[in-house]
C-alpha cells in the first residue's frame, strides 16, 4: 500500500520540461496541468502525461496557447488552441506570406461567389467560408469549408449563440484555422476554438444549460420554498404543482 502511494505521489509530481514553439521554456507537473486546464481534471495522470508529450512534440505552451482539451473523435486528449494561436505563429514563420479569407455566399441568381471579408447581403445565402495562406516556396494553401459541418448547435438541435449572432465570422475563422493547419504541420492535431464546444467557453454553457431551464426553477423554486413544503405536506399528503411555485 505504501509503495503504491508513492507510486502515485510520483506520478503527480512529473515534470514535463521542454521548449516551446517561441523557445520559451515549459515545466509543468501534472497537478499544475490539472488547474489550468479544467478537462484534465477527468482525465487519468498517464493520459495527461501523454497529452503533455503532445504538446511537447508540437512546441505548445499549455499555460499561453492551449484553451482547453477534447478527446474529439477519439480517446485521446487533444489541444484546442487559443484565439488567433495558429495566425500569431504562422507570422513567424520566414516563408509566410500573407493569406485572404472570407466567406462563400449563393447570390438570388443562385450564383456561388466567394467573397473577401465577412459581408453578407440580406438577399444571399450563407454557405461557408474560404481561406488561402500564402507561402514564399511552397505556393498557396486553399480552404472552403460548409456551414452546416461546422455550425454548432445546442442540445435542442438550435444553433448556438455565437454561430447565430455572427455565423459569417465563424466561417471564416474555420476556413482560415485549416488552411494554416494546411501551410504549417507543426499545427496538425489541434482544433481552434471555433471548431469545437467546450466546457471552458460560453458556447459550451450555453449548449449545456440553456435546454434544462424548466428543471433549473424547478429545483431553484423546491430549494427556495423548502420549509413551505413542509407545511403544506402536514396538511395533505397530495401536493398540488403550483405549491412548488408559491
Amino acid at each position: 500500500m505504501e509503495k503504491e502511494n508513492q507510486n502515485q505521489n510520483q506520478s503527480k509530481n512529473q515534470i514535463v520540461a521542454y521548449k516551446d514553439i517561441n523557445g520559451r521554456d515549459v515545466s509543468l507537473t501534472i497537478e499544475v496541468m490539472k488547474r489550468i486546464l479544467p478537462e484534465l481534471k477527468k482525465a487519468k495522470d498517464d493520459e495527461i502525461v501523454n497529452f503533455a508529450l503532445r504538446c511537447s512534440a508540437m512546441g505548445l505552451n499549455p499555460l499561453i496557447d492551449v484553451h482547453n482539451v477534447s478527446y474529439g473523435d477519439t480517446d485521446v486528449l487533444t489541444p484546442i488552441v487559443k484565439k488567433d494561436y495558429y495566425l500569431q505563429n504562422a507570422q513567424l514563420k520566414a516563408d509566410y506570406r500573407g493569406f485572404k479569407a472570407g466567406v462563400v455566399v449563393a447570390t438570388e441568381k443562385g450564383e456561388i461567389i466567394e467573397r473577401e471579408g465577412t459581408i453578407v447581403a440580406p438577399s444571399e445565402e450563407l454557405l461557408g467560408g474560404w481561406a488561402k495562406v500564402f507561402t514564399e516556396k511552397r505556393g498557396e494553401y486553399y480552404v472552403s469549408v460548409s456551414i452546416e459541418e461546422y455550425q454548432m448547435k445546442k442540445l435542442d438541435g438550435s444553433v448556438n449563440r455565437m454561430w447565430r449572432s455572427k455565423p459569417a465570422t465563424m466561417s471564416r475563422k474555420v476556413a482560415l484555422s485549416q488552411a494554416l493547419r494546411d501551410a504549417y504541420p507543426i499545427f496538425s492535431g489541434t482544433y481552434s476554438e471555433e471548431e469545437i464546444l467546450t466546457n471552458n467557453n460560453e458556447e459550451y454553457k450555453d449548449a449545456q444549460f440553456e435546454d434544462i431551464t424548466k428543471q433549473k426553477v424547478l429545483i431553484e423554486a423546491t430549494e427556495g420554498n423548502r420549509a413551505n413544503l413542509e407545511k403544506k405536506e402536514k396538511k395533505s399528503e397530495i401536493l398540488d404543482p403550483e405549491d412548488l411555485f408559491n
